[in-house]
Formats: structure tokens, sequence, C-alpha cells
């Protein structure tokens, strides 16, 4: 890969990165907040059950599958001219807006059916049941934000500007939280009851995202337009494209689906599940959708204009940054779950034991972290290469094999099987990519496990297996001290491996070239 392509590669994901870092951190204040207010409680499983409703279409018309199909298309379309471009957005905005309209219409008028197919052991709850509905109404519209802000994330992305629009979740964020405290403390004047604090701070945050990702359209001549028609060949291109995507989206929903049965017959599991994933989520945010999101943009533009070996140079470039980088979070989970879920949640209503059943939950979570950060860099390639059928199909058999290991396990190991099934598919699917492409000549097996790369994975499991054997010189000692102590060994021990090895150099342009 040439000099200036590694270094728009590394620009654009470290722009990503810092954004993202910045959203991570809010979204764990939020999370902190909640668990701080509400604990893990049937109240709070109320509102997580709604806000899953939402964000099961999140993954097809948002940072998903739709995506995926748009940006290549996108760029497509500007090769021809930018009012090509501009075009093809607005007639997408207006598309979109006709088709999530009418699903968040429909998840209105259905609610209390939707929540009772969802949670059946709310049924039992009549509160429970009538708390979730309501809530499930107020953030119905939140489908229909979030699908036009990544539309126009992405158009913004292939004009480079990854900043901004990967500031937009941070936004959200801060809205989130400034919405819960302002809703949290009117309900007892406005008479309602305070979990509905969540679900209007839900969708006011929303509302500021998408508004945040407007402000630098007219700056690339992309201001609104409207389109002369809706319908056209590109627009018809990135629908074909994401048809496939449905029958993948059905799948997940009816896994999601179970997941959400199995976990809500388990007080406080749904909420277990949900603080532990988005600390999972953390690294991801960080480090795996900033490289993947990079490698999206520069990927499509090689590929479309026929340069193949630059678009695979980029491609394992990518992948080898973040395996490294979601080995390092793993290594650090594997050390510090405990430490990490204390130190976030443990306050308020959130109890001691919560903490060790969330940090069970997100230990399991982890193991599945590299291949998840693979599989985040690998699927949109296939939409790239117009072979999203065999991303789907992948997604398929993980999503069976979720559903199989979940339900086989769940009523025996509750939680904790439901969060280590999401990494056992994971791990399927990323395999199944990876080797398609391999076999595509796409990917070259020696350029990705080049010896370098070997060399940091192995300093990184054997600082991780010192790193886990520290807990018995320190037994008894509080969280704070144990996260201090173990982060110190953890870290200088890698410094202390890498130096002797001499990677540290090879480390350091790793990532300045990722």
């Amino acid at each position: 890969m040439k000099r200036q392509n590694k270094k728009s590669l590394f620009l654009s994901s470290a722009k990503i990165s810092s954004a993202t870092l910045i959203s991570r951190l809010l979204g764990l204040v939020r999370e902190q907040l909640m668990a701080h207010l509400f604990g893990a409680s049937l109240l709070t499983d109320t509102f997580l059950v709604a806000y899953r409703i939402p964000n099961l279409l999140r993954d097809l018309f948002a940072e998903g599958i739709f995506s995926m199909a748009f940006i290549p298309t996108f760029t497509e379309a500007k090769q021809q001219g930018i009012e090509k471009a501009r075009e093809l957005l607005w007639a997408l905005f207006i598309a979109l807006g006709l088709i999530t309209g009418s699903i968040a219409l429909f998840v209105i008028l259905f609610s209390t059916e939707i929540v009772g197919s969802f949670a059946p052991e709310f049924k039992e709850h009549a509160e429970a049941l009538l708390l979730c509905s309501n809530q499930t109404k107020i953030m119905a519209i939140f489908l229909l934000l979030i699908s036009w802000t990544a539309l126009i994330s992405g158009a913004l992305n292939t004009h480079k500007i990854f900043f901004l629009p990967a500031l937009a979740p941070a936004i959200f964020n801060f809205f989130m939280v400034s919405g819960v405290l302002f809703f949290y403390y009117l309900a007892p004047y406005a008479h309602f009851n305070p979990i509905y604090a969540l679900s209007l701070s839900v969708t006011v945050a929303a509302i500021f995202q998408l508004l945040m990702v407007f402000i630098p359209l007219t700056s690339v001549h992309l201001s609104f337009k409207w389109p002369k028609k809706i319908w056209s060949s590109l627009t018809l291109k990135v629908f074909k494209k994401v048809i496939p995507g449905l029958v993948g989206m059905a799948a997940n929903q009816i896994n999601l689906l179970i997941n959400t049965i199995l976990a809500t017959q388990f007080v406080g599991a749904v909420s277990y599940l949900n603080y532990a994933f988005r600390l999972y989520q953390f690294p991801i945010g960080v480090l795996g959708v900033s490289i993947a999101s990079s490698n999206l943009v520069h990927f499509s533009h090689a590929w479309k204009e026929g340069n193949k070996k630059e678009a695979a140079d980029f491609l394992h470039s990518s992948l080898q940054a973040s395996l490294v980088l979601m080995l390092l979070a793993l290594s650090y989970v594997i050390i510090c779950h405990e430490e990490l879920v204390f130190l976030v949640f443990q306050r308020g209503a959130f109890s001691s034991s919560d903490t060790i059943a969330t940090a069970q939950a997100l230990l399991l979570y982890s193991l599945g972290l590299p291949f998840y950060g693979l599989q985040k860099v690998l699927t949109p390639v296939f939409y790239t290469i117009d072979e999203q059928k065999k991303a789907v199909f992948f997604s398929l058999c993980s999503i069976g094999l979720n559903i199989a290991f979940s339900l086989r396990f769940a009523p025996e190991y509750g939680h904790k099987a439901l969060a280590l099934a999401q990494s056992v598919a994971v791990f399927l699917n990323a395999l199944l990519l990876f080797f398609t492409l391999k076999r595509a000549k796409i990917l070259n097996l020696r350029k990705f496990f080049s010896n370098k790369t070997i060399k940091l994975i192995l300093i990184i499991s054997l600082a991780t297996l010192a790193g886990s054997q520290a807990q018995r010189f320190y037994e008894g000692s509080s969280h704070f001290f144990l996260l201090f102590a173990k982060s110190t060994l953890y870290f200088g021990l890698l410094l202390v491996l890498m130096v002797i090895s001499g990677e540290l150099g090879h480390f350091k342009r790793f990532l300045r070239h990722k």
C-alpha cells in the first residue's frame, strides 16, 4: 500500500476513533446513571425490552446492512458527478422516511401485542406490560431518526468527513444523559413514572443527533434538493442490495426474540446482559467500528476504480489492526472484568451481586471480541464486491448456531449462556467470511499472519497469562487497588516484552499505518 494511502487510512480511523471514544465515554456515563437510578430491576427491564424493539430494525436501516449497500453505490454515483450523488442521497432520504415512518406507525398501533411477543413474562405483570408498551410508543420514531442520521453520515464519509458523523452519537449520549436527569426530577411534579425519563430522552437525543449531521452538507454541495425521481435506478440498486439482508434480518429478529424471551425468565437478566454488552461494545465502537468504517470507504473507492491490489492492501491492514487491538481489549477484560464492572456501575441501586452477574456476562461476551472486529471489517467487503448473498447466508448460519446454543444451555446457565452464545456465533461468522475471501484470492493468509503480527499476538498472550495470575497475590484487596495493580502489571509487562523482542517499534508503526 502506498505511504499516502496508509496515512489516509490511519487518519480516517483516528478521526472516527477519537470521536467514538467521546461517544463511548458519554455512553458509559449514561449507563452508570441508569444503573444508579434504576439498578438491575424489572423496571429497568421494561425500558430495555422497549428499547430493543426499534433497535431490531436499526441494523437494517442504520449502521448495518443499508449503510453497507449505500456507500459503494453512492461512491459510484459520485463518479458520475456530484449532482447525481445529491439526487441519490435525497431520494433515499425520502424513501427511508416513507418506509421507516410506516414501521414506526405500526409499532405505535400494536405496541402491546409486540411487547407481549418479545417479553411474554410481562403478561404476568400488568404494570410492567403497560410501562413497556408506553415506552415502545415513545421510542417508535427513533428508527426513523437514526436511519436518516446513518444515511447522511455515510454520504459525508465518502467525502472523507469522518469526525463530525462519528461525533453524532456523542451528541446523542450527551442529550440522553441531560434528558434523563431533567425528566427524572420532573416526574414527581408531572406525575409520571420516572422510568419514562429514559424513553423520552432517547427520542429527544435522536432529534439532536440528526440535526448534528446536517451541518456539513452544504460544504460538500449536498444540501437538500427535492429529487426528480425517488425510485431511480440507483435507488433501486441500493434496495436490491438490501433485499438479501432482509432474510438475515428476519432470522436475527427471531434470534433476538428468543434471547429476550429466555432472558426475561430471570429477573434482572436483561439488565445484566445490557450493562455487560455496553462495556463489551466500548472497544468495538472505539477501535473496531472506526477501522471497519474507514476500511469500507477506502476499500470501496479503490475497488470501484479497479485498483484491486490497493483495495486488498487496505483490507489486510485493517484486519491486522482490528485483530491485534481487539486481542488487547480481550486480554484486559479477562484480567479485570469484575473490577471494571465495579468501577463503572456499582453504586446506588446497583448491588455487589449485580456486579458479579454482569462481570460474568462481560467476560463471556468478550471472548468474541477479536472475531467481532474481523466480522465488522469483512462483512461490508461482500457488499462492495456484490457478493452480499454469501454474507447473508453466513449470518444465517451464525444466527442458527446462536439460537441452538441459547435454547440448549440458557435454561440451565441463564444469562451466562446467552452471552457465550453470542461469542460462539461471531466466531463462526468471522471464520466463514475470512476463508471465503481467501478462496476468492482477495485475502492472503500469509500476508495477514505476518511474522511480526504473530509475535505481537504471542506477547499479548503471555501478558494475559501473567496478569490473570495476579489475583492470588492480592486476595482480599479492594476493587480499586486490584484494578490499579492488575493494570500496572499487565501494561508494564506488555511494554517490557515488546522492548525485549524488538517489537515496540513495529507496534507503533503498525498502529500508525493501520
